[in-house]
């Protein structure tokens, strides 16, 4: 104790603030990973991109009806880029995807969304990285998470539903003194029912009732 006793006050709360500090960051990712980890997998699939595009078409049975439910996203993001005088705003590669879920009785559309995969960068599995830092490097390959959320659904009812998701699986963007590409070079797509859901005001997914 008397090490302590010889040390500044402020030198001691900035010690105290910045243990407080890891202790609420290590336990975030410790809730953040049991969330993940929740519910039972109903429907899994890896496939190849053909045509640019990375296309699953996944018919999935749903056994417990107002719970909630996820679709998650594995892969790796390979990204190039050639930075020369640009001082504008730059515009950097998306990776869009289009994601519907359907009733298969009915054949009815119940949810459907245009987004982009960087939306999701800083949830990566290098947390905390940026869509521009993405692309500071020339070359460098960035892994997706290990189950990264997009979308955490809840259906009134029980039974058979049918998700489509097809994806940019490269993408090139060309400015004036600036150049920058991604392409995936592998994906896979998890669905999961009955499980714990993310907060949403810190997590960019969306969180919809059907």
């Amino acid at each position: 104790m008397e090490i302590f006793s010889d040390l500044d006050p402020r030198a001691l709360i900035l010690f105290g603030v910045i243990l407080v500090l890891f202790f609420l960051y290590a336990r975030g990712l410790k809730k953040q990973k049991r969330k993940l980890s929740s519910g039972e997998t109903v429907a899994s699939d890896r496939v190849k991109a053909a045509a640019n595009c990375y296309r699953f078409d996944m018919p999935f049975h749903i056994t417990r009806a107002n719970k909630w439910c996820r679709v998650s996203v594995n892969g790796h993001i390979q990204s190039e880029s050639e930075e020369g005088f640009n001082t504008g705003n730059i515009e950097y590669p998306c990776l869009k995807y289009h994601l519907q879920i359907r009733d298969v009785l009915s054949d009815r559309v119940l949810h459907e969304e245009k987004r982009c995969l960087t939306d999701f960068v800083a949830f990566m599995k290098n947390r905390g990285i940026t869509i521009s830092s993405l692309f500071k490097e020339r070359s460098s390959s960035t892994r997706i998470a290990d189950q990264l959320p997009i979308l955490e659904f809840m259906l009134r009812h029980s039974g058979e539903y049918r998700l489509t998701f097809q994806i940019q699986a490269e993408e090139e963007k060309k400015m004036r003194g600036f150049r920058a590409s991604a392409k995936i070079s592998s994906m896979s797509l998890t669905i999961k029912e009955d499980v714990e859901p993310m907060r949403a005001r810190a997590y960019p997914h969306r969180k919809i009732e059907i």
